[in-house]
């Protein structure tokens, strides 16, 4: 670019950097859903002697803080993904953009914004979520 450095992509710290978000994004949101999975698997258990309300509380809300925090993160690095590596990432040929699509798609399906209401309700007046 006549705009760039003029160092490989490799050696320019904006692009460095750039990946180095991408991936704490990718870090942050495979973290949530990995932290979202320990509570589902943890509200049926056993051991633990949950009744029904408990169980179904750690999980749905779990599963709600998790629909509210990852879309950003991942929406956010898919964006991404075009700054790092240039005009040649729309060329259809690559396809990249499906991964944008599909978080925008998933995001949608579930609107974040009912999931973080359900949330704040549930933390300032103790109104049990529903799924």
């Amino acid at each position: 670019f006549n705009t760039g450095s003029g160092a490989l992509f490799r050696d320019d710290a904006q692009i460095q950097e750039l990946v180095g978000r991408l991936a704490a994004n990718v870090f942050a949101a495979e973290s949530i859903v990995i932290t979202a999975a320990r509570e589902l698997d943890a509200a049926h258990d056993a051991a633990l002697g949950l009744d029904e309300q408990q169980a179904y509380l750690r999980a749905e809300l779990a599963v709600q803080q998790a629909h509210v925090a990852t879309p950003k993160l991942v929406l956010d690095a898919t964006s991404e993904l075009f700054d790092v590596t240039g005009a040649s990432a729309v060329s259809t040929s690559k396809s990249l953009d499906r991964y944008w699509r599909n978080a925008r798609t998933v995001a949608t399906h579930n609107p974040v914004v009912f999931k973080a209401r359900s949330v704040g309700d549930y933390f300032i007046n103790g109104t049990i979520p529903t799924g």
